[in-house]
């Protein structure tokens, strides 16, 4: 008889979807590049990470014969189209593009409609809100539940 040495999680996937209401999308922008141009909105740091993670790839890539370096080369090519699109960015002359693009950078998408800003990050392994929902998702929505003027409605839909 064969004994499991390991977790087995019964985890489904999940897509956490965060509605801030009564927020004009440029007031979204000014208050995000406001609070957090200097961390999470860093476009530069975000440059930085961007030829990091090609590199590692790369490096990968040279040290393993394996069914991986397919998936290496395909994050190589997602890589190569981010930083081709980051590099033409100026934060301090379009703060909005900036967060629309670490926005998608860090898999989280965005729309706006009617005057309310909708963001959703899918996980493919739910097993509970801190590990599945991504840190700048977490952020901005403590950021805007303490924020008066704003309404924040989060649901998560489980797969």
């Amino acid at each position: 008889m064969k004994t499991r040495q390991g977790f087995v999680s019964n985890s489904s996937s999940a897509s956490y979807i965060v509605e801030i209401r009564n927020i004009e999308e440029q007031d979204f922008f000014g208050l995000l590049y406001t609070e957090y141009s200097w961390n999470e909105f860093n476009i530069h740091s975000i440059k930085g990470q961007i030829a990091e993670r090609i590199k590692e790839c790369n490096q990968e890539i040279k040290t393993e014969e394996s069914p991986l370096t397919s998936f290496y080369c395909s994050q190589i090519k997602k890589l190569e189209e981010l930083q081709k699109e980051v590099l033409e960015i100026n934060d301090e002359e379009d703060c909005s593009r900036a967060i629309k693009f670490i926005l998608k950078y860090k898999d989280i998408q965005y729309k706006e409609v009617d005057g309310d800003i909708y963001l959703e990050y899918f996980t493919s392994m739910h097993n509970n809100f801190d590990e599945g929902i991504g840190e700048l998702l977490k952020e901005i929505i403590f950021f805007f539940m303490f924020e008066t003027d704003y309404k924040v409605k989060c649901k998560v839909d489980k797969d």
